[in-house]
């Protein structure tokens, strides 16, 4: 992921995934993680309570050193256990948003995220 924007060790990712789309019922089954060991401890994913069904809250936990990822820096993030539709055609588009701790909202990418699969459930 490449934001436009300072992401704050405070801040969050939110992804809102197309209804076609099958997420784990557990969050825990998501397993979160991250390569990104110059950047982050952990990465933390669990479903938000304050937004939409289908939505991933993911939390970042930084190094000691690190208070932001500047923008046009590169990070990146895997969920697990999110089920392909069982067609090959094409979803809605994922919602991908960068928001403050208090839900402001930061960054927005509302299209151009289009999940098309050659492996359907």
């Amino acid at each position: 992921m490449v934001s436009t924007v300072f992401v704050h060790k405070e801040d969050m990712v939110l992804i809102t995934f197309p209804k076609q789309i099958t997420l784990p019922k557990d969050e825990a089954d998501l397993a979160c993680s991250s390569t990104y060991a110059d950047l982050f401890q952990s990465v933390k994913c669990s479903y938000d309570p304050k937004t939409a069904a289908n939505t991933v809250r993911i939390n970042f936990e930084f190094i000691p050193r690190i208070n932001f990822i500047s923008p046009l820096d590169r990070f990146a993030f895997t969920l697990k256990n999110i089920v392909n539709p069982p067609t090959l055609k094409s979803t809605d588009s994922l919602q991908v948003y960068i928001v403050e701790n208090n839900y402001v909202k930061l960054n927005i990418m509302t299209d151009g995220i289009i999940v098309t699969t050659n492996n359907p459930a």
